[in-house]
């Protein structure tokens, strides 16, 4: 038996020479006259309008991330306090980068400088790309990062 076709109904305009129907979300939200010009103006904007709610969730989302990141920068020098006083091997690898950034960059860079610069990084990976696989690129390379630090190794997987 072949299967019905349907229009999709979460967001669509019906209309004939007279009246105009909108649908969201399977319920009729609007129904005017096509000669009405300021109820079609409004059953328009309704339609154009129109975010389905997984899209909306996911903006709520970026917004949350967007309000949450300015902690993120004062949790990762948190992190690494606790790492310089407590981590030998940690705090062998960071004089191994400061070397190498003054010999590549500038001899007068400082370990506060260098703390920076890779907190400013790590937060831009951020900034980069909220999508998943952008997401699980990042904690893959952050994984490796801190693997070289302390020297234990990281899953080697997609």
């Amino acid at each position: 038996m072949p299967r019905k076709r349907t229009y999709p109904q979460d967001n669509i305009i019906f209309s004939d020479d007279t009246s105009a129907l909108l649908l969201q979300n399977r319920q009729e939200v609007m129904r005017c006259s096509v000669a009405d010009t300021v109820a079609l103006d409004k059953l328009l904007k309704l339609f154009f309008g129109f975010e389905r709610p997984e899209i909306a969730g996911f903006r709520a989302a970026v917004e949350q991330f967007k309000a949450n990141l300015p902690a993120v920068p004062d949790a990762l020098r948190q992190m690494i306090d606790l790492q310089e006083r407590g981590n030998p091997a940690f705090r062998a690898a960071a004089a191994r980068f400061l070397a190498h950034a003054q010999e590549a960059i500038n001899p007068a860079l400082l370990e506060a400088d260098v703390r920076e610069m890779l907190i400013q990084h790590s937060t831009a990976d951020l900034f980069g790309s909220v999508s998943e696989e952008n997401v699980a690129r990042i904690k893959r390379q952050n994984a490796r990062r801190i693997s070289v630090v302390i020297g234990k190794p990281t899953f080697r997987g997609s």
